[in-house]
């Protein structure tokens, strides 16, 4: 009687016979390192995006009350205006 480790070391060496039978080379294997390289990877482009859309949404910011004619003091949240004008937020 195999044993549960067993029978899934079986399995994958049925997995792996079929594989190379089919393709005629052994399966890839994704290792750690290279979940680590691939998973770093995803950060660094995902914190570039970021830090890009941080950049053009604060020189969007930057821009808008000049286009408007208004100082930028003046400028804020609806919730801010409403808060200095005395109204509840």
């Amino acid at each position: 009687m195999e044993t549960h480790a067993g029978a899934a070391a079986v399995e994958r060496d049925h997995v792996r016979d079929a594989t190379i039978a089919q393709f005629g080379t052994p399966p890839l294997r994704f290792t750690q390192n290279q979940a680590i390289r691939a998973t770093t990877w995803v950060v660094d482009v995902l914190e570039r995006v970021w830090l890009r859309g941080s950049a053009e949404t604060a020189r969007h910011a930057a821009r808008r009350p000049a286009e408007r004619g208004v100082s930028a003091e003046k400028c804020g949240s609806a919730t801010e205006l409403r808060i200095r004008e005395g109204q509840p937020a």
